[in-house]
């Protein structure tokens, strides 16, 4: 109302101002505008930023599978969990753009004819299109359910995606409509570009080469001889060109040097006959994409790998170019800018024609298992090869720590801002206590440490494999080893766990496969445990508690439970994938409100304390491995290949169950009217019905002794109340119901009697008894 107030002051102006207080206040009048519009553009970009935002690695940790550049500065990339990216500062900056599609949809390709225009395409057959940049993806969604691989824009309005089991489809209004194209083939095709509007080429599995002359309205294959799989087709000119893939020893007829691997091919008759192009690549590596940025020069990237010509194509030199991330994509600019994009969200870039390249994506991405936040600032995670990840400033950005250790970190546990211990694989534990700038390092076992959890700033616990337990009450300085009846090297432990400084669980698993559970509990610090509860097949590897009764647990197989007891007896809980997947993480921040996290991205939360659990979108299909929670707002998940993610509105807003279903209205017969029927007198007996669907009606009429007296096609009837032309009141019902004159299948009188009547449909077949009288 302020705002209001104010507008209406400044919009009044008085009519006898002179100008220098008109100018004067249209200036304010203006400035104030500016103001409201940007408070209010502000609040729109908050209220859309994403529930889950990424914090490691930069700008996001799926992988990628297509790039695209529209000028030096403006650049798209597509990939995994519907992933769309987009940078208009030459890939310094990239903004998450939102498909809509969904977590487990990858989207493969892309095609922009501008900066605005643009397609993408990717699994179950989904297409999309933005018209405005990507701030809106439409999905064109079609009947088909391929993976469509490779889109090429012809123009404005032809469209062409290619894909799994020879699926070509074909639009000539711009993504509206679809046609399907025959291949006559249903290898899975990779790769589809065209060199003139008319003339364009698809490669695929199992040495596939198809070519059309006609824009895309027919393909023919070219050649037979080829067995290896093709990823990339890119041809200088309409005779001239090459294609990239896997094809050790598996052109026929043709004789190869031993051990050379050949992936590059060359025609130069349009594809008719095609040649291997040797690379020196030294081992069977896939090349995936291939781009020339002129006439002379040209790049592949794979797996691992980085092929390059100088010399038009005829000769090929590889070098290793990325050990640890493929390269799926390829983009150029100009002979001097381009971008590669791959595995686990990685994003090169060039500025001097491909001889060095630099990344774009910032961050650890190895595997990290475990995250401690001592409080809101500080916050540490623990990967592979004893590497430790720090951020002081609630994530934002997150310094890599190397460890005087080599082994795998699987659990951490932080005491204070400044302190804190790590567990991890040969029984190692690291200590600090000046934030990670220095290390302690014990190697305690031979076995594997799993968990890592200290009830106040002195006592401790560690666990791990084959049963062995640590304790400390030091803060970690000295550990000593702890026997637990009932523990034995045949058990795995997973978890340790403390409420407050007396009462703790320890859950382990045994069995040929790991399956069987025990549960331990200590009331007391651990002076004593108790193995309070064991089942058979839930393979427990977190719990969470909230008080000393109140808890849950999550694992494999039936692996969501509830314990209102401390752990002696536990409550079955469901989610949507209920047996499905492995859910590695629990935490509860009130009674009601907590989340699960687990494999494939999935997050599940609950505000009735478990009885409903609700998927969360989170934008990627990464494992997740643990879950921690500062208040019921503020959180974190990490997980696979690096995934830091935070949220601040406790991970989702759950929406309202949706009203029960409306009960369908019940199907079946009235009773016929009139009854008594005198044929004399009425003429005729209506026989009213109720149908939920359409459907056809038959009404068979039988004597006392059950003989059938006349059958009846009533026809076709609509949905909905049918009843006589006499008997309307039925809300909503039609006067068309079918009606019988007394007389048998031969036109003769029946005599008076009791009759019974049977209506069948397609949803029901009932019988009622009736009396006509003469």
């Amino acid at each position: 109302m302020v705002y209001i107030k104010q507008l209406k002051k400044y919009c009044c102006l008085d009519k006898n101002v002179n100008d220098n207080s008109l100018n004067k206040k249209s200036l304010t009048y203006r400035r104030f505008i500016v103001i409201i519009f940007l408070l209010f553009s502000t609040a729109l970009s908050l209220n859309a930023q994403r529930i889950w935002t990424w914090q490691n690695p930069l700008p996001q940790g799926n992988d990628l599978f297509g790039v695209q550049c529209t000028d030096a500065n403006t650049i798209y990339a597509v990939g995994a969990a519907g992933t769309i990216l987009k940078s208009t500062n030459g890939g310094f900056k990239w903004d998450i753009q939102a498909s809509g599609i969904g977590k487990s949809i990858s989207l493969r390709s892309l095609a922009f004819r501008s900066n605005l225009l643009g397609w993408a395409v990717g699994e179950s057959g989904y297409i999309l299109k933005t018209s405005d940049g990507g701030n809106i993806w439409e999905s064109k969604g079609l009947s088909i359910r391929n993976t469509f691989n490779s889109v090429w824009a012809i123009d404005d309005n032809k469209i062409i995606a290619i894909g799994d089991s020879g699926i070509i489809i074909r639009s000539t209004n711009g993504g509206s409509s679809w046609s399907h194209i025959s291949a006559n083939t249903n290898k899975h095709l990779r790769s589809v570009f065209f060199k003139e509007p008319s003339i364009g080429y698809i490669v695929g599995d199992a040495g596939t080469i198809l070519k059309t002359v006609d824009g895309g309205v027919n393909w023919v294959a070219l050649n037979g001889y080829i067995t290896g799989n093709l990823n990339s087709v890119y041809f200088l000119s309409a005779e001239t060109g090459w294609a990239v893939g896997d094809f050790r020893d598996s052109i026929r007829n043709i004789t190869f040097p031993n051990g050379r691997f050949w992936n590059v091919l060359r025609t130069t008759d349009g594809g008719k006959n095609w040649t291997p192009q040797y690379t020196g690549t030294p081992t069977n590596l896939s090349l995936y994409t291939l781009k020339f940025i002129n006439s002379n020069k040209a790049y592949a990237v794979g797996e691992g790998i980085l092929v390059s010509t100088t010399s038009g194509g005829y000769t090929w030199l590889s070098k290793p170019f990325d050990a640890v991330y493929f390269l799926h994509s390829l983009s150029f600019f100009d002979s001097t800018i381009g971008w590669a994009v791959g595995s686990n969200g990685e994003i090169k870039k060039t500025s001097d024609g491909g001889s060095t390249w630099f990344r774009q994506i910032t961050g650890a991405r190895s595997e990290i298992y475990d995250i401690s936040v001592p409080d809101t600032a500080n916050m540490y995670a623990v990967s592979d090869s004893g590497v430790v990840i720090h951020s002081t400033n609630g994530g934002l950005y997150w310094n890599v720590i190397n460890t005087p250790t080599f082994n795998h970190l699987r659990s951490v546990y932080f005491f204070a801002p400044n302190a804190g211990c790590a567990v991890g694989d040969e029984g190692t534990i690291i200590r600090t206590i000046n934030s990670g700038s220095t290390w302690e390092v014990s190697t305690l076992s031979p076995l594997d440490f799993t968990s890592v959890y200290f009830s106040d700033g002195i006592h401790g616990w560690a666990v791990g494999w084959k049963g062995i337990i640590y304790k400390t009450k030091d803060a970690g300085s000295n550990w000593s080893n702890v026997n637990i009846t009932g523990v034995d090297t045949s058990i795995n432990l997973t978890k340790v766990y403390f409420v407050d400084n007396q009462n703790g669980w320890i859950v382990g698993n045994y069995g040929l496969f790991k399956n069987y559970t025990k549960f331990f509990k200590t009331t007391n610090g651990g002076i004593e445990w108790l193995h309070v509860s064991s089942d058979s097949t839930m393979g427990i590897l977190s719990v969470f508690f909230l008080d000393p009764y109140l808890g849950w647990a999550v694992g494999k197989s039936k692996n969501l439970l509830k314990t209102i007891d401390g752990g002696y007896t536990w409550i079955q809980q469901y989610t949507a994938l209920h047996n499905t997947t492995t859910f590695f993480d629990v935490q509860f921040s009130s009674e009601t409100t907590g989340l699960i996290v687990g494999g494939t991205g999935y997050i599940f939360k609950t505000t009735n304390g478990g009885k409903d659990w609700n998927k969360l979108t989170t934008g990627t299909n990464r494992t997740f491995y643990s879950t921690v929670f500062v208040d019921s707002l503020r959180g974190w998940v990490v997980g696979s290949n690096g995934t830091i993610m935070r949220t601040n509105d406790g991970g989702g807003v759950i929406p309202p169950p949706p009203p029960p279903p409306q009960k369908p209205p019940t199907v079946g017969i009235q009773q016929s009217y009139p009854n008594p029927f005198y044929p004399l007198v009425d003429g005729v007996t209506y026989f009213p019905f109720r149908i939920n669907n359409p459907s056809v009606v038959r009404i068979k009429i039988y004597n006392l002794l059950g003989k059938l007296v006349r059958d009846i096609n009533a026809g076709y009837f609509e949905k909905g109340v049918h009843v006589g032309i006499n008997d309307n009141k039925t809300q909503g019902a039609i006067s068309d119901a079918p009606s019988w004159d007394g007389r048998d299948n031969n036109g003769n009188d029946l005599p008076s009697g009791i009759y019974f009547y049977m209506i069948k449909t397609a949803e029901f077949t009932e019988t009622k008894k009736l009396i006509l009288l003469r």
